[in-house]
Protein backbone atom coordinates (compact mmCIF):
# COMPACT_ATOMS: atom_id res chain seq x y z
CA UNK A 1 0.00 0.00 0.00
CA UNK A 2 1.21 3.37 -0.97
CA UNK A 3 1.99 5.41 1.94
CA UNK A 4 -0.20 8.45 2.57
CA UNK A 5 1.41 12.17 1.89
CA UNK A 6 1.38 14.01 5.22
CA UNK A 7 1.10 17.46 4.22
CA UNK A 8 1.82 20.11 1.89
CA UNK A 9 3.96 23.11 1.82
CA UNK A 10 3.45 25.92 -0.11
CA UNK A 11 6.85 28.03 -0.71
CA UNK A 12 7.55 31.48 -2.00
CA UNK A 13 8.96 32.86 -5.00
CA UNK A 14 11.15 35.58 -5.99
CA UNK A 15 12.81 37.08 -9.01
CA UNK A 16 14.77 40.10 -10.47
CA UNK A 17 15.94 41.89 -13.07
CA UNK A 18 19.21 39.92 -13.06
CA UNK A 19 18.06 36.56 -13.21
CA UNK A 20 15.26 34.40 -12.99
CA UNK A 21 14.05 32.23 -10.07
CA UNK A 22 12.02 29.14 -10.04
CA UNK A 23 10.33 27.87 -7.01
CA UNK A 24 8.40 24.60 -6.29
CA UNK A 25 5.90 23.82 -3.59
CA UNK A 26 4.34 20.43 -3.48
CA UNK A 27 2.45 18.98 -6.64
CA UNK A 28 3.80 21.50 -8.69
CA UNK A 29 5.80 24.38 -9.74
CA UNK A 30 5.86 28.01 -8.85
CA UNK A 31 7.74 30.85 -11.58
CA UNK A 32 7.70 33.92 -10.39
CA UNK A 33 8.07 36.80 -13.18
CA UNK A 34 8.46 40.16 -12.32
CA UNK A 35 7.21 39.74 -8.72
CA UNK A 36 3.88 37.76 -10.33
CA UNK A 37 3.75 34.06 -9.56
CA UNK A 38 1.75 31.83 -11.37
CA UNK A 39 0.92 28.44 -10.81
CA UNK A 40 2.10 25.43 -13.56
CA UNK A 41 2.45 21.80 -13.52
CA UNK A 42 5.59 19.93 -15.54
CA UNK A 43 7.12 23.24 -16.80
CA UNK A 44 10.68 23.04 -17.53
CA UNK A 45 13.39 25.77 -16.60
CA UNK A 46 14.02 28.45 -19.79
CA UNK A 47 17.21 29.16 -21.05
CA UNK A 48 17.07 32.58 -19.06
CA UNK A 49 16.77 30.39 -15.57
CA UNK A 50 19.53 30.85 -13.20
CA UNK A 51 18.53 29.41 -9.94
CA UNK A 52 15.82 26.50 -9.23
CA UNK A 53 14.68 26.24 -5.87
CA UNK A 54 13.21 23.88 -3.96
CA UNK A 55 11.53 24.57 -0.47
CA UNK A 56 10.61 22.14 2.06
CA UNK A 57 7.39 20.33 4.11
CA UNK A 58 7.06 16.35 4.39
CA UNK A 59 5.54 16.44 1.14
CA UNK A 60 8.66 16.97 -0.76
CA UNK A 61 9.93 14.13 0.14
CA UNK A 62 6.83 12.33 -2.12
CA UNK A 63 6.58 14.25 -4.39
CA UNK A 64 9.84 15.75 -5.87
CA UNK A 65 12.22 12.44 -6.17
CA UNK A 66 10.82 10.91 -8.75
CA UNK A 67 9.79 13.85 -10.38
CA UNK A 68 10.74 13.45 -14.26
CA UNK A 69 9.95 17.23 -14.37
CA UNK A 70 12.40 18.10 -11.64
CA UNK A 71 14.71 15.89 -12.76
CA UNK A 72 15.26 17.62 -15.84
CA UNK A 73 14.69 20.88 -14.48
CA UNK A 74 17.36 20.43 -12.32
CA UNK A 75 19.89 19.11 -14.96
CA UNK A 76 19.13 22.00 -17.42
CA UNK A 77 19.75 24.56 -14.74
CA UNK A 78 23.27 22.79 -13.70
CA UNK A 79 24.80 22.32 -17.40
CA UNK A 80 24.02 25.97 -17.87
CA UNK A 81 26.40 26.94 -14.89
CA UNK A 82 22.78 27.61 -12.97
CA UNK A 83 22.59 27.39 -9.18
CA UNK A 84 20.56 24.75 -7.49
CA UNK A 85 19.10 25.19 -4.38
CA UNK A 86 16.87 22.94 -1.61
CA UNK A 87 16.09 23.58 1.68
CA UNK A 88 14.85 21.50 4.71
CA UNK A 89 12.70 18.45 3.08
CA UNK A 90 13.09 20.00 -0.56
CA UNK A 91 16.62 18.77 -0.79
CA UNK A 92 15.28 15.64 -1.40
CA UNK A 93 14.34 16.20 -4.81
CA UNK A 94 18.34 15.97 -5.53
CA UNK A 95 18.67 12.40 -4.65
CA UNK A 96 17.70 11.15 -7.38
CA UNK A 97 18.66 13.67 -10.09
CA UNK A 98 20.93 12.19 -12.67
CA UNK A 99 23.64 14.14 -14.97
CA UNK A 100 24.05 13.69 -18.53
CA UNK A 101 26.96 11.27 -17.94
CA UNK A 102 24.57 9.20 -15.58
CA UNK A 103 26.19 10.23 -12.65
CA UNK A 104 24.55 11.18 -9.21
CA UNK A 105 24.27 14.89 -9.10
CA UNK A 106 24.87 14.95 -5.16
CA UNK A 107 27.36 12.05 -5.51
CA UNK A 108 30.46 13.27 -3.73
CA UNK A 109 29.37 16.64 -3.31
CA UNK A 110 28.83 17.98 0.49
CA UNK A 111 24.61 18.58 1.38
CA UNK A 112 22.16 18.65 4.00
CA UNK A 113 18.45 18.54 4.56
CA UNK A 114 16.29 17.66 7.40
CA UNK A 115 18.16 15.63 9.50
CA UNK A 116 17.22 12.11 10.75
CA UNK A 117 17.50 13.69 14.55
CA UNK A 118 15.03 16.44 13.94
CA UNK A 119 12.75 14.31 11.79
CA UNK A 120 12.55 11.87 15.10
CA UNK A 121 11.83 15.24 17.11
CA UNK A 122 8.69 15.96 15.02
CA UNK A 123 5.08 14.67 14.47
CA UNK A 124 6.59 12.93 11.07
CA UNK A 125 8.10 9.74 11.92
CA UNK A 126 10.61 8.27 9.76
CA UNK A 127 8.36 5.71 8.84
CA UNK A 128 5.85 7.62 7.22
CA UNK A 129 7.95 8.80 4.80
CA UNK A 130 9.70 7.28 1.56
CA UNK A 131 12.95 7.83 3.20
CA UNK A 132 14.20 10.71 5.37
CA UNK A 133 16.46 13.45 3.79
CA UNK A 134 19.60 12.34 5.25
CA UNK A 135 19.23 8.68 3.90
CA UNK A 136 18.48 9.60 0.97
CA UNK A 137 21.05 12.21 0.04
CA UNK A 138 23.80 9.43 1.43
CA UNK A 139 22.24 6.54 -0.76
CA UNK A 140 23.06 8.49 -3.44
CA UNK A 141 26.38 8.89 -2.70
CA UNK A 142 26.54 12.44 -1.34
CA UNK A 143 28.74 13.41 1.40
CA UNK A 144 25.92 14.60 4.27
CA UNK A 145 26.24 16.92 7.09
CA UNK A 146 24.55 18.03 9.70
CA UNK A 147 24.69 20.99 12.60
CA UNK A 148 22.79 20.51 15.78
CA UNK A 149 19.04 20.28 15.26
CA UNK A 150 17.24 23.18 14.57
CA UNK A 151 20.16 25.79 14.34
CA UNK A 152 20.89 27.10 10.73
CA UNK A 153 22.99 25.02 8.52
CA UNK A 154 24.18 25.70 5.08
CA UNK A 155 26.75 23.30 2.59
CA UNK A 156 27.90 24.93 -0.60
CA UNK A 157 29.43 22.61 -2.78
CA UNK A 158 30.18 24.91 -5.68
CA UNK A 159 26.91 25.50 -7.30
CA UNK A 160 25.08 23.51 -5.22
CA UNK A 161 23.58 24.84 -2.22
CA UNK A 162 21.59 23.21 0.77
CA UNK A 163 20.12 24.56 4.02
CA UNK A 164 19.26 22.28 6.67
CA UNK A 165 15.65 23.61 7.63
CA UNK A 166 13.90 26.87 8.24
CA UNK A 167 16.12 27.95 9.80
CA UNK A 168 19.10 27.97 7.92
CA UNK A 169 19.63 31.08 5.71
CA UNK A 170 19.88 29.68 1.96
CA UNK A 171 18.57 32.41 0.50
CA UNK A 172 21.84 34.41 1.91
CA UNK A 173 24.25 31.47 0.05
CA UNK A 174 22.08 31.61 -3.07
CA UNK A 175 23.02 35.89 -3.02
CA UNK A 176 26.36 35.19 -2.22
CA UNK A 177 26.69 32.90 -5.48
CA UNK A 178 25.06 35.26 -7.59
CA UNK A 179 26.94 37.95 -6.93
CA UNK A 180 30.67 36.11 -8.23
CA UNK A 181 30.90 36.90 -11.96
CA UNK A 182 31.07 33.16 -13.83
CA UNK A 183 34.70 32.95 -14.09
CA UNK A 184 35.45 33.67 -10.51
CA UNK A 185 32.17 31.40 -9.99
CA UNK A 186 34.36 28.64 -12.01
CA UNK A 187 37.15 29.00 -10.22
CA UNK A 188 35.75 28.69 -6.75
CA UNK A 189 34.21 25.55 -7.72
CA UNK A 190 37.36 24.31 -9.20
CA UNK A 191 39.22 24.84 -5.57
CA UNK A 192 36.36 23.43 -3.87
CA UNK A 193 36.26 20.47 -6.31
CA UNK A 194 40.27 20.07 -5.69
CA UNK A 195 39.85 20.09 -2.03
CA UNK A 196 37.25 17.81 -1.55
CA UNK A 197 37.95 14.62 -4.22
CA UNK A 198 42.02 15.37 -3.40
CA UNK A 199 42.34 16.10 -0.03
CA UNK A 200 39.08 14.97 1.78
CA UNK A 201 38.69 11.80 -0.33
CA UNK A 202 42.33 11.07 -0.88
CA UNK A 203 41.85 10.94 -4.61
CA UNK A 204 45.92 11.71 -5.45
CA UNK A 205 45.59 10.65 -8.87
CA UNK A 206 43.24 13.47 -9.54
CA UNK A 207 45.59 16.04 -8.54
CA UNK A 208 46.80 16.55 -12.09
CA UNK A 209 43.37 17.05 -13.50
CA UNK A 210 42.89 20.64 -11.99
CA UNK A 211 46.38 21.71 -13.47
CA UNK A 212 46.75 24.22 -16.44
CA UNK A 213 49.42 24.58 -18.60
CA UNK A 214 52.35 25.87 -17.63
CA UNK A 215 51.63 25.29 -13.81
CA UNK A 216 53.76 26.43 -11.26
CA UNK A 217 53.82 26.54 -7.98
CA UNK A 218 55.23 29.32 -5.75
CA UNK A 219 55.14 27.23 -2.32
CA UNK A 220 58.09 27.21 -0.17
CA UNK A 221 59.33 23.21 -0.44
CA UNK A 222 59.46 21.48 3.21
CA UNK A 223 63.29 19.97 3.68
CA UNK A 224 63.20 17.02 4.86
CA UNK A 225 65.37 17.63 8.42
CA UNK A 226 66.34 14.14 7.92
CA UNK A 227 68.47 15.23 5.27
CA UNK A 228 68.40 18.43 3.86
CA UNK A 229 66.05 17.60 1.08
CA UNK A 230 63.45 19.38 -0.71
CA UNK A 231 60.25 17.42 -0.65
CA UNK A 232 57.68 19.19 -3.06
CA UNK A 233 55.09 16.50 -2.99
CA UNK A 234 53.91 16.07 0.77
CA UNK A 235 50.34 14.45 0.49
CA UNK A 236 51.01 11.35 -0.42
CA UNK A 237 53.59 11.19 2.41
CA UNK A 238 51.01 12.65 4.75
CA UNK A 239 48.11 10.24 3.98
CA UNK A 240 50.38 7.48 4.59
CA UNK A 241 51.81 8.34 7.83
CA UNK A 242 48.51 10.03 8.81
CA UNK A 243 46.01 7.10 7.36
CA UNK A 244 42.77 8.95 8.49
CA UNK A 245 43.41 12.67 7.44
CA UNK A 246 40.45 14.71 6.94
CA UNK A 247 40.90 18.14 5.54
CA UNK A 248 38.00 20.32 6.44
CA UNK A 249 37.13 23.54 4.04
CA UNK A 250 37.52 26.69 6.70
CA UNK A 251 36.83 29.44 4.36
CA UNK A 252 36.86 30.10 0.30
CA UNK A 253 37.18 33.43 -0.44
CA UNK A 254 37.30 34.61 -4.84
CA UNK A 255 38.67 37.45 -5.82
CA UNK A 256 39.15 37.50 -9.99
CA UNK A 257 41.61 34.72 -10.80
CA UNK A 258 42.63 34.56 -7.19
CA UNK A 259 40.58 32.12 -5.39
CA UNK A 260 41.84 31.66 -1.28
CA UNK A 261 41.15 28.44 0.69
CA UNK A 262 41.66 28.22 4.25
CA UNK A 263 41.52 24.49 5.58
CA UNK A 264 42.26 22.47 8.97
CA UNK A 265 43.67 19.14 8.99
CA UNK A 266 43.17 16.94 10.84
CA UNK A 267 44.85 13.19 12.16
CA UNK A 268 46.23 10.29 13.53
CA UNK A 269 50.22 9.88 13.32
CA UNK A 270 50.04 5.58 12.96
CA UNK A 271 52.88 5.86 10.14
CA UNK A 272 56.80 6.77 9.31
CA UNK A 273 56.74 10.15 9.29
CA UNK A 274 60.51 11.71 8.00
CA UNK A 275 62.08 9.11 10.04
CA UNK A 276 59.28 9.69 12.99
CA UNK A 277 58.35 6.45 14.46
CA UNK A 278 54.43 6.37 14.76
CA UNK A 279 53.32 7.55 18.18
CA UNK A 280 50.05 7.71 17.81
CA UNK A 281 49.34 11.57 18.74
CA UNK A 282 46.42 13.13 17.23
CA UNK A 283 47.51 16.54 14.68
CA UNK A 284 45.20 19.38 13.58
CA UNK A 285 46.81 22.23 11.37
CA UNK A 286 45.37 25.04 10.03
CA UNK A 287 46.62 26.92 6.66
CA UNK A 288 46.26 28.87 3.93
CA UNK A 289 46.51 27.90 -0.06
CA UNK A 290 46.47 30.69 -2.83
CA UNK A 291 45.84 29.68 -6.91
CA UNK A 292 45.12 31.67 -9.64
CA UNK A 293 42.59 29.92 -11.73
CA UNK A 294 42.04 30.32 -15.76
CA UNK A 295 39.26 28.48 -17.31
CA UNK A 296 38.96 26.53 -14.39
CA UNK A 297 42.84 25.10 -14.01
CA UNK A 298 45.10 26.08 -11.91
CA UNK A 299 48.21 27.83 -13.27
CA UNK A 300 50.20 29.26 -10.24
CA UNK A 301 49.89 28.54 -6.58
CA UNK A 302 51.26 29.95 -3.16
CA UNK A 303 51.47 28.74 0.07
CA UNK A 304 50.11 25.44 1.39
CA UNK A 305 51.10 22.41 3.60
CA UNK A 306 54.54 23.00 3.47
CA UNK A 307 54.40 26.26 5.46
CA UNK A 308 52.74 23.93 8.45
CA UNK A 309 54.95 20.91 8.20
CA UNK A 310 57.14 22.38 11.14
CA UNK A 311 53.71 22.36 12.59
CA UNK A 312 52.95 18.71 12.16
CA UNK A 313 56.18 17.45 13.07
CA UNK A 314 56.27 19.48 16.13
CA UNK A 315 52.64 17.80 17.09
CA UNK A 316 53.41 14.23 16.59
CA UNK A 317 56.57 14.42 18.94
CA UNK A 318 54.77 16.27 21.67
CA UNK A 319 55.13 14.53 24.79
Amino acid sequence: MAKKRPETFTSTSASSSACSVQTFENGGLVKATHGIPDRHDGVGADSNTDVVIFAGGSGASFDFPKDPSVQSIVRTVWNRGGIVAALCHGSSALSEVKLDDGSALVGGRTVTGFSNAEQDLVKVPRTALPSTVQDALSKAGGLYRAGAPFTAHIERDGNLITGQQPQSATALAIVGALSESPAERQAKNALHDYHVQVWEQGQLAKAKDFLGPGFVSHATPFVDPRNGTEQKNLLPLLRTALPDLSSHEDALIIDGELAVIRWTITGTHKGELFGIAPTGKTIAVSGMDMLRVVDGKFVEHWGGIADQMDTVLRQVQTH
